[in-house]
């Protein structure tokens, strides 16, 4: 994972981009970087609280002359209690460039205490947040969630890149040994060095890209559209009308089409598609749209039915329970959760029976060709272009790992 600070709006990051592409190599201090604390001048040390650990226990352990010791921990009364100092609690020890010391020790999310070791009262900072840039990049071998994390991700970049190709990648059965990622997302950290325990690390991801072989999906994060979002080069959101699956399942037990029911032991026509999935699995709405019916259907068992325009509705059954608020009347948003799988009414197993009605007739969801919503306007398409150039400056058929290798070589090679 490659790890840049910068201090400015998130677009501008977008020339920043450029230069991570086309500059030379990062500086050591930062290309080596990790989460945590920044490297910065004069770091000289740097740990957490252990079990047990006073404030006069770690002074003593930086070799703070004991006759200092009892008036540091005077002053330190004066802004915070020590005893209230817990195990796990970062510091650090940082030189100035006059050669003196200063403790700094983590006081919640936004705040430390800079204790002068070589004399001088403790004071209590507010910390100014950074803007960082994160870029990670790989090849999948086995799953996306293991070749992200290795590249120097964590879950919550997984599932917002997950989401972002949702529409056209179902990433639990299309996915293949070969496929390649890319992403770059911001963060922010505090100016002492360490993240907020209290959230996820990874914030938005500002660009993105999947390949697969005849397959090569880019996007952008841009605020152009009527609706900020992630669009791709012709300026199309990849937000599409439905969304691929409205669950997480294990594998698919029935499509659409003719078969013999499992139980009726008829042949019929099966009007829609069967996920099978554990009992409990969360569903989602697969398009924003109104309740129509949300109870107890024949064969279906538990049942949600979805009107989402004039055109299509959507059912969703042999439901073990129904999200709380879902029922009739109510507005409902794509990718909302409304109910969980189960196996009511005529069911062999836990699964989830979707149904895709277009104008009164049942289709196959897997036939619908998905119309994309809220496309760049014309008006603005040239300015997102530039945009979009400006991340992603190959052209399609150039290997993005070799142009990066090209780069990370400097300008001159």
């Amino acid at each position: 994972m490659t790890f840049l600070r910068h201090g400015m709006s998130t677009w501008g990051f977008l020339l920043l981009f450029v230069v991570l592409l086309q500059a030379g190599p990062l500086p050591k201090e930062i290309a080596e970087a990790g989460y945590g604390w920044i490297p910065r001048a004069g770091m000289l040390q740097e740990g957490q609280f252990a079990d047990g650990q006073t404030l006069e226990n770690l002074l003593l352990q930086l070799e703070v002359p004991q006759d200092r010791i009892a008036g540091l921990c005077d002053s330190f009364r004066d802004v915070g209690n020590p005893r209230l100092l817990q195990a796990g609690q970062k510091w650090n020890l940082l030189q100035d460039e006059r050669g003196e010391r200063w403790l700094n020790i983590q006081n919640g999310l936004d705040r430390r205490y800079r204790m002068p070791l070589e004399g001088g009262h403790v004071l209590l900072d507010s910390l100014d947040r950074q803007r960082v840039l994160c870029m990670a990049e790989g090849t999948i071998q086995d799953n996306l969630w293991d070749a992200l994390i290795n590249a120097g991700g964590d879950p919550a970049a997984v599932m917002n890149f997950v989401e972002i190709f949702q529409w056209d990648v179902d990433f639990l059965t299309d996915i293949r040994s070969g496929d390649r990622f890319w992403l770059v997302w911001e963060e922010e950290l505090y100016e002492g060095g360490w993240l907020p325990e209290s959230r996820s690390r990874s914030g938005r991801i500002l660009a993105a890209r999947f390949q697969q072989k005849g397959t090569d999906l880019r996007a952008i994060y841009s605020e152009l559209g009527d609706t900020p979002g992630y669009f791709n080069q012709n300026g199309q959101s990849l937000q599409k009308q439905f969304l691929r699956s409205p669950l997480n399942y294990r594998r698919i037990s029935s499509g659409f089409g003719t078969r013999r029911h499992p139980i009726a032991r008829k042949v019929r026509l099966h009007k829609g598609v069967d996920y099978a999935a554990a009992s409990g699995t969360p569903v989602v709405s697969s398009a924003s749209g109104t309740v129509e019916y949300a109870g107890w259907q024949k064969g279906y068992g538990n049942v949600v039915r979805i009107k989402h325009n004039n055109r299509f509705t959507t059912l969703y059954g042999h439901l073990k329970g129904f999200a709380k608020g879902i029922r009739k009347g109510v507005r409902v948003e794509q990718n909302q959760l409304i109910a969980y799988v189960g196996a009511t009414g005529l069911a062999t197993g836990p699964h989830l029976h979707y149904e895709m009605i277009e104008h009164g007739r049942s289709i196959d969801p897997f036939s619908l060709k998905n119309a994309t919503i809220d496309p760049i306007d014309a008006s603005r398409m040239a300015h997102f272009q530039d945009d979009f150039r400006r991340c992603f400056p190959l052209s399609r058929d150039q290997d993005w790992r070799t142009a990066r290798q090209q780069a990370d070589a400097g300008p001159d090679s």
